[in-house]
């Protein structure tokens, strides 16, 4: 019962997916076997954003987490664009 479960849930994943891509994208047109293999690498590429922000998620439930920092956030991307030659 539960794969019955699963598939649903990854044809809704894939279902959104593609929509998504159709309208962002509507003069680009791909197979089905096509957005599959893009749908799958979107997914694998999803689990291993999770599993690096894993031990981060676990230490915050833990309690161990500090507040975000936008102000020193900011300052460190505006640095690292203008070392870039960005700005």
């Amino acid at each position: 019962m539960s794969i019955a479960v699963d598939l649903e849930q990854e044809f809704e994943l894939f279902h959104q997916f593609v929509k998504e891509k159709l309208k962002a994208e509507p003069h680009v047109k791909v197979s089905l076997e096509e957005s599959l293999v893009r749908f799958r690498e979107y997914q694998a590429k999803l689990d291993r954003l999770r599993e690096e922000i894993r031990p981060a998620y676990e230490a915050s439930l833990r309690g161990e987490g500090t507040p975000l920092d936008f102000g020193k956030l900011r300052s460190e991307l505006i640095e690292e664009l203008r070392q870039k030659g960005h700005t």
